[in-house]
């Protein structure tokens, strides 16, 4: 039986509900809650049913599982109740050891019904996920560049030095995996779409665009008074624009 440091087995023998352990690399974090574990199923008689065992990684859950086998044996060896000890070795192996996204899929996937989703769902890798988002991404730009307006006012605002496409798709991806992992992101992308339009970057693209009405108007007007027969005196709208 290994020995414990006493703040490690005080964690072990704790009956609080909540306990919050940290502590560096290599300290034995993993360890004492195999040990924690072990000691709920054997002395406090709780099912292994009954435990949920989550961790961040696949490799983190199966190491968590072959480690309390392993500890299992162990006690199986010294113990005379060797059936009741191989029915809960047998029980670890589909136990609900796993990782947070694995764990959900589970439950989704047990309560579909209730979720209003389809039982086949499935929780999609990485790579897939990537695949998909910058198929929608190409997508999206092609449609919206098919208007040269709208591509343009992106580009001027988002394009960055060298103004093209690239940085427009980069900061749109950087900004959605920002906001994805935020709860209520829609809430949150809608009141960010409400102080945006008061920034002053939009506003100064605004007064751009007015400025370049106001000269547009301003040549077809001195255009006309020009070719017109009538005259305006001191009325110089070149020198006007010139200044604007």
């Amino acid at each position: 039986m290994k020995n414990f440091v006493k703040v490690q087995q005080d964690i072990i023998d704790s009956i609080e509900k909540n306990q919050l352990v940290s502590a560096g690399a290599g300290s034995g974090k993993t360890t004492v809650m195999i040990e924690k574990i072990a000691n709920l199923i054997l002395k406090d008689n709780v099912p292994i049913e009954s435990l949920l065992v989550v961790t961040f990684t696949v490799l983190a859950s199966q190491e968590m599982r072959e480690r309390l086998i392993q500890k299992l044996n162990l006690e199986l060896e010294n113990s005379n109740e060797k059936s009741h000890l191989l029915d809960i070795i047998e029980g670890v192996k589909t136990a609900s050891i796993d990782t947070i996204d694995g764990f959900a899929s589970k439950t989704i996937k047990k309560y579909f019904y209730e979720l209003g989703v389809s039982p086949n769902i499935s929780v999609i890798s990485d790579a897939t996920k990537d695949y998909y988002i910058n198929k929608a991404m190409k997508k999206s730009i092609y449609d919206f560049s098919q208007d040269n307006s709208k591509i343009n006012i992106l580009i001027d605002i988002f394009g960055g030095n060298k103004r093209n496409l690239e940085g427009v798709q980069n900061i749109i991806l950087d900004t959605y995996n920002k906001v994805i992992n935020i709860e209520d992101y829609d809430d949150f992308l809608n009141m960010s779409l409400d102080e945006y339009k008061d920034s002053v970057k939009c506003e100064n693209y605004i007064n751009k665009i007015i400025v370049a009405k106001i000269k547009n108007i301003g040549k077809k007007i001195n255009n006309y008074l020009k070719s017109s027969k009538f005259s305006i005196k001191n009325a110089n709208f070149s020198d006007f624009l010139d200044k604007i």
